[in-house]
């Protein structure tokens, strides 16, 4: 009994040991180099051939010293043959080991996203344990190093800000629903073209502003869309892919004054129609919305005609926006980020699994037909009534 009752004892002593022991495994966040940012650059000059990383890291000394004021972030930058080398490189200029758990966005540059396999440049990032699958992707036009130099108007931490604004895409027409680097490598696999969010520099700081289209054939950068081809793929696509605000300014042709529509909701059906080898579309669109504005002071807005007129005039420039952007889709880039295969996959299977394999180029041959329908339901209290 006794030694069962000194066998207990130590049992016990030894959990409370262990548990007092507070994390064996922690370590000071001082001590930590915090990622949140990386750029990704094509080497230049003595680094031709190289992959040029730049890391932003969160500074946990903050305030002033000695002073001098200490930033919220400093940038590291390092240049190797591959993303792996190039990220440890980074181990031996600063004594706060990077640690990558953090990481909020990579922005990779025009350049080598037009020369290199992005599934191989993002392979790294993919694999590696402490990296996470929601990171933000956004493709810079020009130097992506460059927009992590960036002063933030608030002093915030570029990378923090620039993760902050990819979010915004419910709030305007003019950018892409942000895409992660999970979503990013799934797409390669399945050798699906897809946008990712176009980000420049600006004088004081940087914009988002229309998308980069990846190819899914090739896995680069082919092209890019505008403000105007945004809107017109808003238009397309409809439902949840139509959020934000967006407005369609027409001229009136009797009084050559504006009037400028707001939409607030978009549908949008696409139907495969082809018989045999000739692969069609037919895409109806219907929206809901309201007159923001308008210059034609003599114009009832209470009147019928006046709400037809101006429904029809929204509908032609909604049918030549979009129309406008699948000319520059199929054949100019010849790259489906609109929905066309996912619905013949659905509707055709049979032909879908004919056609998988070289989409992309059966999509830029197809024909498509658009029809447009706007429903005016608002129009502000503009008007006249007869007593």
């Amino acid at each position: 009994m006794e030694k069962t009752t000194r066998k207990s004892v130590a049992i016990l002593l030894l959990c409370i040991a262990l548990l007092s022991a507070g994390c064996w495994d922690r370590r000071e966040i001082e001590d930590m180099g915090m990622v949140v940012g990386v750029a990704i650059d094509k080497g230049k000059g003595k680094q031709k051939n190289k992959i040029v990383i730049t890391n932003q890291f969160v500074n946990t000394l903050t305030g002033k010293k000695e002073e001098a004021t200490v930033h919220r972030a400093y940038n590291l930058e390092s240049a190797e043959i591959n993303v792996y080398e190039t990220s440890k490189y980074m181990s031996t200029l600063t004594d706060n080991t990077p640690y990558y758990t953090h990481l909020k966005v990579i922005v990779i540059s025009e350049d080598i996203a037009t020369s290199v396999d992005l599934m191989n440049l993002i392979n790294w990032f993919l694999r590696d344990r402490q990296l996470r699958r929601t990171i933000n992707i956004v493709i810079a036009k020009g130097s992506a190093k460059e927009i992590l130099k960036k002063e933030t108007e608030k002093g915030e931490i570029p990378s923090i800000e620039i993760w902050g604004t990819t979010k915004n895409y419910k709030d305007t027409a003019k950018i892409p629903i942000f895409l992660t680097i999970g979503e990013m490598g799934m797409n390669m696999t399945q050798k699906k073209s897809y946008l990712v969010q176009r980000i420049e520099p600006q004088k004081k700081w940087v914009k988002l502003s229309g998308a980069a289209v990846i190819s899914g054939k090739e896995r680069k950068l082919i092209g890019w869309l505008n403000d105007q081809d945004m809107l017109g793929l808003k238009f397309l696509q409809g439902g949840k892919q139509a959020t934000g605000s967006g407005v369609i300014p027409v001229i009136d042709p009797d009084t050559k004054n504006p009037i400028v529509y707001e939409y607030k909701k978009i549908k949008s059906t696409i139907n495969s129609i082809g018989k045999g080898d000739q692969l069609a579309f037919d895409v109806k669109i219907t929206s809901e919305g309201l007159i923001d504005e308008d210059w034609n002071p003599n114009e009832d807005a209470f009147k019928e005609a006046y709400i037809k007129k101006a429904e029809k005039l929204i509908e032609n420039q909604v049918k030549a926006n979009v129309e406008k952007l699948l000319a520059k889709m199929q054949k100019k880039l010849k790259a489906d980020v609109c929905g066309f295969g996912t619905r013949l996959k659905i509707q055709d299977y049979k032909t879908w699994k004919r056609l998988r394999d070289n989409w992309d180029q059966e999509f830029s041959k197809a024909s498509i037909n658009v029809s447009v329908k706007i429903h005016v339901r608002e129009f502000g209290g503009k008007g006249k009534k007869k007593i």
